[in-house]
């Protein structure tokens, strides 16, 4: 274990809650958690730019491009919206029926959201139309991301279903995990899919003494799992990636690494971090949203080259 305590930094201004969702760009750090409020921090600095309340109800997921940032909302609000970066204004709001926006994933000229009635909404960009909706298999959908060539869901059917972006057909499944897939990240080459459990047959049933909570490493050539990692103990929720590096954190209050040369594990920090939901990071920074709902930036030369 490697102690970075002296390495991190941490905002003052936090939510009430732990946080649920991170992003970052060139300037800015955006946070989302369930007291409904968008925080925005200076990136550098950790001060704060702007705390905007959007809801009354929990704000689970956030993404951005280079001119906006989304958030959607729990099902008793159910409302994507879409943020100015520059002055942080509302532009619009698109409702979503009546289901909760539980991840969100942005690319080129498309938004998509998966949603707690298993379906994926997709909308062009910048004018917002509606363009398709995906009915997958899975029934509440937990994660999701996008690259050039598919589209990617992850939930409780205990698999990552792959579409086509072009024309939204199904491809494949990639099975092979044996909980729920709570998070997911592409890059050229392979798709990245965490695992855990969130549903242990409906309210008062119990949670099973052990269960699967593991990295999956698939190829996109083959859709073949090519390695498995481990090391978490409880539910991988977030996932971040670089050229050479892959990022976890999970309800075992830990935030582990991984090299993408042999799919080592090379860092692992679990010092009173506590359930960690949020994740993301930049070329010289990992940023996490902790259970006391604020902000801690690591500098990634503390972590790859400790002390």
């Amino acid at each position: 274990m490697n102690t970075w305590d002296e390495h991190l930094e941490s905002s003052t201004v936090k939510h009430s809650f732990p946080i649920s969702a991170i992003a970052v760009d060139d300037s800015n750090i955006y946070s989302t958690a369930g007291d409904g409020q968008l925080i925005v921090l200076n990136k550098f600095d950790l001060s704060h730019i702007n705390t905007i309340q959007v809801s009354d109800s929990d704000l689970l997921c956030i993404t951005l491009d280079g001119k906006y940032v989304y958030t959607g909302a729990v099902y008793s609000d159910g409302q994507l919206r879409i943020w100015d970066k520059d002055g942080t204004t509302l532009l619009n709001s698109l409702e979503d029926r009546t289901c909760s926006i539980l991840s969100l994933s942005s690319s080129k000229g498309l938004l998509i959201a998966g949603t707690s009635d298993g379906s994926i909404s997709i909308w062009s960009k910048p004018d917002w139309n509606r363009i398709a909706e995906i009915r997958t298999e899975q029934h509440i959908l937990l994660s999701t991301t996008i690259d050039e060539a598919y589209i990617y869901a992850g939930g409780l059917g205990n698999c990552v279903s792959v579409y086509t972006r072009s024309n939204h057909e199904h491809v494949t499944n990639l099975i092979g995990h044996d909980a729920n897939v709570l998070s997911l990240a592409v890059d050229d080459r392979f798709v990245y899919s965490g695992s855990g459990e969130i549903w242990w047959g409906g309210p008062g049933s119990p949670r099973p003494p052990s269960f699967e909570s593991a990295i999956r490493v698939w190829d996109k050539q083959s859709w073949e799992c090519i390695a498995i990692l481990s090391g978490h103990t409880d539910n991988v929720n977030a996932l971040a990636i670089d050229d050479i590096s892959i990022y976890s954190v999970s309800d075992d209050d830990s935030l582990r690494i991984y090299k993408k040369s042999d799919w080592s594990q090379v860092a692992v920090m679990d010092r009173g971090l506590g359930v960690v939901k949020a994740l993301a990071c930049d070329v010289e920074n990992i940023y996490i949203g902790d259970a006391q709902g604020k902000v801690i930036k690591i500098p990634k030369s503390a972590v790859l080259q400790p002390r």
